[in-house]
């Protein structure tokens, strides 16, 4: 299929929202051409926004797109460092001298570009309840004080929702005004985009998504709470829909102006945005820039983020070599393999490329015993924030619980080789996709997924 074929990318995303059991979709390919202008803009959508309902999705329908809403607030911290307002090298108590985390020297020295590209080492996942007002955010982070480090201040990437929330306070400190606010001036406004809010409840949006989880029995139910808590917002809290985020992506491409010309960003600051600010040591990521985390499908670059809300998942990626850009929105269901299956076909049929594989275990196990199976020495409990991993060897068999916060251990498959060879895979209970699992090989901890949880 080709980039404009509408009818063929809506029956391909029927197939396989129905086979995912992802209530309902919206879909956006773009493709530009050499000088920037748009050959192709295919938006098409499926299923219900709510089960209870049955409404339908509409084009113009507003999804929750999680942690793609951190493009916008890098992009709004680096045109505030482009007016002079703001230094993202510099350290952040230059606008926020009253930061305090758990380990003062990290709290003296970090810097926007450390949140940016999350190698800051402060917590990643603390979720706090501060308010819906405009104060929220400063709530949110007067709350950091004992916010531990999971590692030393750029040693390393761990992706992190608080470093996000305090770059965003900072944004708020800086321009006088709230985040949402500097947002919509600096990075909605100039794009067009109309759509992009940061609502708390869904009877704020006019047709929104609703999250869907699995109930205990297999079946699906509607998400509580809708949103994240409003104090975490610059992490995670935009809606909008599959063509604004498609905007966003093509104005980076385009080196940071828009389809008309007008420029939003600078060069240098979209090549910043996608250049590697830290390598990681998550399979299949290559390195994070300030803001987009970066990938590579055969030898292409690829830049793009993903979001999870309660119950909704997104997910955006661009191609600057194939001047294509991919964006999927969904409200539940088991969004994660619906997207591995999508993107492979649109990497393939519009990219040209293959596109990334997914974590998967390896078809057999070693045959030595020994090579490639987990190492008995890290056995043991490890931390990131709300999140506890406890990891049990026993021979020749490793095994993990995750505790995240207000729930009880979750059980699943054992930790096993992974088919790329780097490092091991582990399934929850109840999941349809893998998680990655790499040991450190100094015993500090081991990156589960985005995030580096050290030894507790």
């Amino acid at each position: 299929m080709t980039a404009g074929d509408a009818e063929g990318w809506r029956s391909e995303l029927d197939r396989l929202r129905q086979r995912h059991d992802v209530p309902g979709a919206q879909l956006g390919i773009l493709r530009l051409g050499r000088g920037g202008d748009e050959h192709d803009r295919t938006l098409v959508e499926s299923g219900v926004l709510d089960i209870a309902t049955g409404d339908p999705v509409r084009r113009d329908s507003s999804f929750q797109i999680g942690s793609i809403t951190k493009a916008w607030t890098a992009a709004a911290a680096l045109r505030l460092d482009e007016l002079g307002i703001l230094s993202v090298a510099a350290p952040v108590r230059a606008v926020l001298p009253s930061l305090a985390l758990a380990d003062p020297a990290v709290a003296e020295e970090v810097t926007l570009a450390d949140l940016l590209a999350h190698r800051s080492g402060i917590v990643g996942d603390r979720f706090r309840e501060t308010g819906d007002d405009d104060l929220a955010i400063a709530r949110y982070v007067d709350d950091l004080g004992d916010a531990e480090q999971v590692h030393p201040l750029r040693e390393r990437f761990s992706y992190g929702n608080a470093g996000y929330v305090i770059a965003g306070r900072a944004i708020e400190v800086a321009a006088g005004m709230p985040w949402r606010q500097v947002v919509h001036e600096l990075i909605d406004r100039p794009l067009g985009l109309e759509r992009v809010a940061a609502p708390t409840r869904a009877e704020d949006v006019e047709a929104p998504a609703i999250g869907h989880v699995f109930r205990a029995d297999g079946r699906l139910t509607r998400a509580e709470p809708w949103s994240i808590p409003p104090g975490m917002a610059p992490a995670g809290i935009l809606t909008t829909d599959a063509s604004s985020v498609l905007d966003l992506l093509a104005m980076t491409m385009r080196g940071g102006t828009t389809g008309d010309g007008q420029r939003v960003l600078s060069p240098e600051t979209v090549a910043a945005m996608c250049s590697p600010a830290i390598r990681t040591a998550v399979p299949g990521i290559d390195a994070w820039g300030l803001g987009w985390m970066i990938e590579r499908w055969d030898d292409a670059k690829v830049f793009g983020h993903d979001g999870g809300t309660n119950g909704q998942f997104a997910f955006a990626r661009a191609v600057p070599s194939a001047g294509c850009a991919f964006v999927l929105l969904t409200n539940g269901g088991r969004a994660r393999p619906f997207f591995d299956e999508l993107m492979l076909m649109l990497a393939r049929e519009v990219a040209g490329l293959n596109g990334p594989v997914a974590p998967a275990p390896a078809d057999v196990a070693p045959a030595d015993g020994t090579s490639g199976l987990f190492p008995s020495g890290a056995a043991g409990r490890y931390r990131n924030g709300d999140s506890d991993l406890v990891i049990d060897v026993d021979g020749r068999r490793a095994a993990a619980e995750l505790l995240e916060v207000g729930e009880n251990p979750a059980t699943g498959s054992a930790v096993v080789p992974a088919a790329s060879g780097a490092g091991f895979v582990w399934q929850r209970d109840g999941e349809s996709f893998w998680r990655t699992l790499v040991p450190d090989a100094a015993g500090l901890g081991v990156q589960f997924g985005l995030r580096f949880m050290r030894r507790a």
